[in-house]
């Protein structure tokens, strides 16, 4: 069930303020849905775009509230995982779904707290909370020469919890060039005492590689890329009756490795991005509630062949060196990024109020102060009403910077991007019941989008005066205690976009989701035997040029439909699915099909 996160200093959440819209999709509900991805996972809250360009978690995008694919910050267990490259590789997770408990999902910024990019909204995937010992297996299998495979072992005794997974996905691809193959590995320990507190590590490696037909560029059938992506950090918390301590510091890097025709040196690029940081913070719970002060400190790297200044010092790339004589990494960025806040929230009877300020610094733009306040009222024991606004703000990415090819102009003289947020709504909880309604405001400033001017034959980075956005979103659940019905739940989105547009075309912000609804329905059909259906509505705004015709051609609303039936005894489970159960053609992305019918069947092992 989709519901709010509780305010509980004790537990691990993407954020605290009471008057906010906070989602969760639990290991429970992730068992039963016929997904195999964190990004199909996402896509069945309606306030949540997913644009794909493959499938099973090839590449996708993910956006909130009708923003861009680089407004939303990707946190792994808290961590910051977003890459400063480019948001396309945000979801390069090396995690299992058998290793998730949860995904938090913040609708609207969360800037104040969490720092630039959780512009519009973030995502936290929450691991390693199973405290028990198992070891389970799967094995699945389908159309177009699609095979998963993955194994996963927990160990806990006493104070000491590890747990450990690796999968293999692959594909022969549902067009030309859609072919993948994906391997990830995770690793998380956790010691946890009174006297230490909890120590949690967690590493993970991910190796992608997969055909990008028309990823980029519809003239380009044969595009290739390959992608690497190397996780690790370390977590410190202790709670001293009064006050709770958080430490972190952390590490990633991604390699990415695109080739505009698959084998051949035009338009090949080479990147590899390091994110190095640190955060402290500190909670104190006091008679005037809980005051929080932080502050994070993160190093952002590129070097490649292509994006960044010319280094003084080339050096060799590291990935992908089969390639003779070895290409070498000439460009490069590098950038600091400071964030302190102060946050501080407080309870009165029925009664909650939660504000803070955050100060961002960087060398390249200097510092931006962003806050923000968020109030709710308990009207009864069922009832809840909540407003709040926030400002946000988001850097550019070195892509944005710097990306230059045959259909691309980047524009190094971008600023970062800014909005003011305003929100109010009503939440319902009770028992087998729950729900909300919010309708919320975007006022942005110097938004970032790649756009065509009409007398331009290239793609160009720019600031965008203004993009304001209205929306609504409604989620009704219920979760009965019957034989019969397991879960029903129902979503919608409506949004609309006002911009300063200029009489250009826009690559991102103008071809946001204008509706989307999610119907999500699990019920037993005979004893053990689970049916999942999922049925998604969405309406994209916005148009595209049909590469064929030449013609300029409108997004088309469209009805998914997936299903999985699930037979599950004590140690496995045997299940059969289908995505897009009506052959649906449809776009995310202009000129890109999307897959059709999908038939999968496999079995999972628990011991």
């Amino acid at each position: 069930m989709l519901k709010e996160v509780t305010v509980n200093s004790q537990r691990k959440k993407i954020y605290s303020a009471p008057g906010r819209v906070i989602s969760v999709i639990t290991a429970n509900e992730i068992k039963n849905m016929p997904v195999h991805t964190v990004q199909d996972l996402l896509e069945s809250v309606s306030s949540v775009d997913i644009r794909t360009r493959g499938e099973n978690g090839v590449q996708a995008d993910v956006s909130i509230r009708g923003g861009s694919f680089d407004q939303v910050l990707i946190l792994l267990n808290g961590i910051n995982v977003t890459d400063p490259q480019t948001g396309h590789h945000n979801l390069n997770l090396p995690v299992n779904l058998d290793d998730i408990d949860r995904i938090e999902i913040l609708q609207g910024p969360g800037t104040r707290i969490l720092g630039p990019n959780a512009f519009t909204g973030a995502v936290n995937i929450v691991t390693g909370e199973k405290k028990t010992k198992k070891l389970q297996a799967s094995l699945a299998g389908g159309e177009n020469g699609y095979l998963l495979g993955s194994v996963s072992a927990f160990y806990h005794k006493k104070e000491l919890s590890i747990g450990s997974s690796a999968n293999y996905s692959r594909s022969d691809g549902y067009i030309h060039n859609t072919d993948f193959n994906l391997g990830n590995y995770f690793l998380q320990m956790q010691y946890e005492n009174a006297k230490a507190g909890k120590v949690n590590f967690q590493g993970g490696f991910q190796n992608k590689s997969f055909g990008a037909n028309s990823f980029y560029s519809p003239a380009f059938k044969e595009q290739y890329e390959h992608t690497r992506t190397i996780f690790s950090s370390l977590q410190w918390n202790k709670n001293y009756e009064k006050l709770i301590v958080d430490a972190s510091f952390y590490w990633r890097r991604n390699y990415d490795r695109y080739e505009l025709i698959k084998n051949s040196s035009f338009g090949r690029n080479f990147h590899r991005t390091d994110v190095l940081g640190g955060q402290a913070k500190l909670s104190y719970f006091s008679q005037i509630g809980k005051t929080t002060v932080g502050v994070d400190y993160s190093n952002q790297q590129i070097v490649s062949t292509v994006l960044g200044v010319t280094l003084n010092n080339p050096s060799e790339v590291d990935f992908g060196s089969d390639i003779s004589p070895i290409p070498q990494y000439v460009k490069g960025d590098n950038r600091n990024v400071l964030n302190t806040f102060i946050d501080h929230t407080i309870i009165v009877g029925a009664l909650s109020l939660s504000g803070g300020l955050l100060n961002s610094w960087n060398e390249d733009y200097g510092s931006h102060w962003q806050g923000g306040a968020d109030a709710s009222y308990r009207i009864t024991s069922d009832w809840q009403a909540f407003a709040g606004i926030n400002q946000s703000m988001r850097l550019p990415t070195f892509t944005d910077l710097y990306y230059r090819g045959p259909d691309y102009a980047a524009n190094n003289n971008l600023v970062p991007e800014t909005a003011l947020s305003y929100e109010a709504g009503v939440k319902y909880d009770r028992s087998k019941f729950g729900g909300s309604l919010s309708v919320y405001q975007r006022n942005g400033k110097d938004i970032i989008d790649w756009i065509k001017p009409p007398d331009s034959v290239k793609w160009q980075s720019s600031n965008i005066s203004k993009v304001n956005t209205t929306g609504l979103e409604l989620s009704v659940n219920y979760k009965p205690a019957t034989s019969f019905i397991k879960r029903a739940q129902f979503e919608l989105t409506w949004q609309k976009t006002d911009k300063d547009t200029k009489n250009y075309t826009s690559m991102y912000d103008l071809s946001f989701l204008r509706f989307k609804s999610e119907f999500i329905l699990d019920h037993a059909i005979v004893k053990n035997l689970i049916a999942s259906w999922r049925i998604s509505y969405q309406q994209r705004a916005g148009n595209y040029k049909d590469f064929n015709t030449k013609a300029v051609v409108d997004y088309n609303p469209f009805t998914l439909l997936d299903l999985r039936l699930m037979y599950t005894l004590s140690n496995y489970a045997v299940f059969v699915e289908s995505s897009n159960l009506f052959n649906t053609t449809y776009y995310d992305f202009g000129n890109l099909q999307q897959p059709g019918r999908w038939m999968k069947a496999g079995v999972k092992f628990r011991l």
